[in-house]
């Protein structure tokens, strides 16, 4: 399933308190977080019923200033995009924010019709928290949220329905931001924020739980560097000055692997058995079997920028630096890169390219640009 990790970077510097949890065991041994806090605080709350609380504006949404060649444009009517999901055989959904509302946040998503270029529906899903993790599930989208005004808890996992955006499930986590999400057929992985006063969680939702089961709990001085589900288990990738690793948990949730990476490792997903992965360092893509995590494949892609997975295969963007010209491309049934098109973008202070949020779907692949988005099938 199609996976997000959304600023895991800037999510890290948030701080906070801990909230304070009761541990305890279900019916089949398994550990079960539960915060004390069983509501959302004051700052994280449930929408007030169901009619958006936005309307999109045509006469807001300037031409944009970027053109992607061969991509379909889909107007945000001025709102900004993020990353996009899409379940099986349903409308794809994307992360919007409006940009003037940055006092009173509102995690809202945008429901993506096929073939239509602007957004449709637009959906909120909490008031006083924004979306930060987005992943597809067999019936519909998964969201974590996070308090970026500064609470220590309250996220949580949302639940939303595939056709029409009904919110079902919301199950809180002991974390004041959810940094990454990733579903299979059945359960839900994700993963707090690392915080100055917490480090990071790994948690596990099983099919039609109500509850996060705690899973791992980082060190203080390890980095998550990505999650990636595949079936009944999960990879974790991990950094600490000592090195980087990769943990397997199975079905359990006990650790059935432990292989150390080279170098740091951001999981992307599993597609057809294979977890990808971009190494930090070495500006290479890297496949491994996703069972033993042996590596198979390593193709290397001269000035990788970013990268991601999804059912209908791993996608890249690259560009030298100092280059405002942006490479597009996916690698092929050989796992040779292949250019799709390319986009001029400008630099950044550093002398860096600004390229737009990738995300990949059983479609195609989607960028996230403006206030625009770009499909390329």
């Amino acid at each position: 399933m199609k996976r997000s990790v959304i600023a895991v970077a800037a999510l890290a510097l948030i701080a906070g308190s801990a909230a304070a949890l009761l541990v305890g065991g279900d019916e089949r041994g398994r550990r079960v977080v539960t915060p004390e806090q069983s509501a959302p605080p004051a700052t994280c709350q449930a929408p007030n019923g169901s009619t958006p609380a936005v309307s999109l504006d045509p006469a807001l949404s300037q031409p944009a200033r970027v053109s992607v060649p061969g991509a379909q444009s889909i107007s945000a009517g001025g709102l900004s995009t993020g990353d996009v999901a899409q379940p099986p055989d349903a409308p794809a959904w994307v992360v919007v924010r409006d940009s003037l509302a940055a006092t009173s946040p509102v995690g809202r998503l945008a429901r993506l019709d096929a073939g239509a270029v602007a957004l449709g529906p637009v959906v909120d899903v909490v008031v006083g928290c924004t979306v930060t993790a987005l992943t597809a599930s067999a019936t519909g989208v998964w969201t974590g949220t996070c308090d970026q005004l500064g609470g220590a808890a309250g996220a949580e996992l949302l639940e939303v329905a595939a056709a029409d955006g009904t919110l079902g499930r919301r199950i809180s986590v002991a974390t004041g931001c959810v940094a990454a999400a990733d579903a299979t057929t059945t359960d839900l992985w994700a993963a707090s924020a690392a915080s100055v006063d917490a480090p990071a969680e790994i948690y596990r939702v099983r099919a039609d739980a109500t509850t996060a089961e705690a899973v791992l709990t980082l060190a203080p001085e390890e980095s998550l560097l990505g999650l990636a589900a595949d079936g009944d288990s999960a990879w974790v990738a991990v950094q600490s000055l000592a090195g980087a690793r990769l943990l397997r948990f199975d079905a359990t949730n006990a650790v059935a692997a432990t292989i150390d990476s080279d170098g740091p490792n951001q999981l992307l997903g599993v597609v057809d058995g294979t977890l990808w992965a971009q190494d930090l360092e070495s500006s290479s893509l890297i496949g491994r079997d996703a069972s033993t995590g042996a590596v198979t494949q390593t193709v290397p892609i001269d000035g990788l920028l970013s990268a991601a997975v999804g059912t209908s295969g791993v996608w890249y963007q690259a560009a030298s630096l100092d280059a405002t010209t942006v490479t597009i491309g996916r690698l092929d049934a050989s796992a040779v890169p292949t250019t799709v098109t390319t986009y001029t973008s400008s630099i950044d202070r550093t002398g860096a390219p600004l390229t737009g949020i990738l995300s990949v779907t059983n479609a195609g692949a989607y960028l996230s640009i403006q206030d625009r988005l770009f499909f390329l099938p």
